[in-house]
């Protein structure tokens, strides 16, 4: 091990990203001591510390990591190689960001979970959020997944709908019994959990590696509401208050961008399985079509919000196929502040049904927001995805001037 692990910054880094995850775990721990022992309710001030907390990390660990330019480290509890495994990488940081920006805009915010025991979940849930941007090992990014959703299906019937809960549910047991399968597989292969598998010295068996990626593959793709299964998202992203529906627009339904980046498409490209890609390129496009399509005939105001998150990941997936990994993580990063605004924004409207009572200035921001949605330039969102034009061909960007057009007909279709 280098001496330069040993330098400030880098101590500094290694022991915040470690802790990282255990801060809203270290929070539920005494907001639940409290509670039972002392019978008394500070969840809400321990939700709020918690981020606070959390928020002040993120920021110390993005300055520490930009200053140092510190490359990819892999972090061991311990000397084993079956060692609990944490990644640091510099494209992790937008994924940290796309989970602190709902966090930022939901700390004054937090009295709209009414009880203390929903104010539990959310911090359960936000374990296993953050436990997935730091792990480095595909078993504890199981575990950590299975905390997020199992936390999501409690917090989506926070206002009474159980039949979206229920949905919800039954959609991820499919994806979590997939994502199982997976690591067992994987795990008769020879190989080990690890990110880096792919590049292990233990001679692989190249067809139990295919079957597992592609269960793992199958398992993303019904977490992020690829297509055929892209119409979950709209009425369980929607069922929640927009504190929660914000959580998991922004960040939870891209976390299997996360888990298609690290656990499949960097080990096919390490094993050159260029068939992966080809797949989650033509899903991609698919997946396009289908959210725009069911934006636009979405009739509920929160749930076009909601349905516009399956265009994006769409869009995400697509660069992915082409390998633009970085834009890729950009586009996570920036659909989740706007994404974010949105959901927020609409408690602050008057929803009608058809009909929208809203605010001037809040009126520019949804236009704003709707153009990012859209994907269209000048957005930011716009400019990343013209990297993508000289690698394919022209009609995909008559599938991107459609379907952006649909995005936008979808939210114009409302009287304001």
């Amino acid at each position: 091990m280098s001496s330069e692990l040993f330098s400030p910054g880098m101590q500094v880094l290694r022991m915040l990203w470690i802790c990282f995850p255990f801060i809203p775990a270290a929070a539920l721990t005494c907001s639940m001591f409290v509670q039972y022992l002392l019978h008394r309710d500070w969840s809400l001030g321990f939700c709020r510390l918690s981020s606070v907390l959390q928020i002040i990390c993120a920021s110390v660990i993005t300055v520490t990591a930009v200053t140092l330019e510190q490359p990819p480290l892999m972090m061991h509890l311990m000397d084993s190689a079956i060692s609990i495994t944490f990644l640091y990488a510099p494209e992790k940081l937008f994924f940290l960001w796309a989970l602190m920006i709902p966090m930022v805009l939901s700390l004054f915010k937090l009295r709209e979970i009414g009880s203390s025991s929903m104010r539990m979940i959310l911090l359960f849930y936000l374990t296993g959020c953050s436990g997935l941007v730091v792990t480095g090992d595909i078993f504890n990014f199981f575990v950590f997944y299975e905390l997020m959703i199992m936390g999501a299906y409690v917090l989506i019937s926070v206002k009474g709908a159980y039949s979206a809960s229920v949905k919800y549910m039954i959609f991820g047991a499919a994806s979590s019994a997939l994502f199982l399968g997976g690591i067992v597989v994987l795990y008769a292969s020879g190989a080990y959990f690890r990110y880096d598998f792919a590049s292990a010295s233990v001679p692989l068996s190249e067809t139990t590696v295919t079957i597992a990626l592609l269960l793992f593959t199958t398992a993303f793709f019904i977490k992020g509401a690829f297509f055929p299964v892209s119409g979950w998202v709209a009425p369980c992203h929607s069922a929640a208050n927009s504190l929660v529906s914000a959580f998991l627009a922004s960040f939870t339904i891209f976390s299997s961008i996360i888990g298609l980046y690290y656990i499949v498409l960097l080990p096919a490209e390490a094993l050159s399985l260029d068939g992966l890609f080809s797949l989650v390129r033509g899903l991609s496009l698919l997946t396009i079509a289908a959210g725009a399509l069911i934006l636009f005939w979405e009739s509920s105001f929160k749930r076009s919000i909601a349905a516009s998150t399956v265009f994006s990941i769409g869009i995400t997936g697509l660069l992915l196929s082409y390998r633009l990994y970085v834009p890729a993580c950009c586009y996570v990063l920036v659909h989740g502040g706007y994404k974010s605004l949105l959901f927020h924004l609409h408690d602050d409207i008057l929803d009608e049904g058809d009909s929208i009572t809203i605010g001037g200035l809040s009126l520019a921001v949804l236009a704003i927001a709707v153009i990012f949605a859209a994907g269209f330039s000048p957005a930011l969102t716009g400019l990343i995805k013209e990297v993508m034009y000289p690698l394919m061909p022209p009609w995909h960007t008559w599938l991107f001037l459609v379907s952006g057009a649909l995005v936008i007909g979808g939210f114009a279709k409302f009287r304001y």
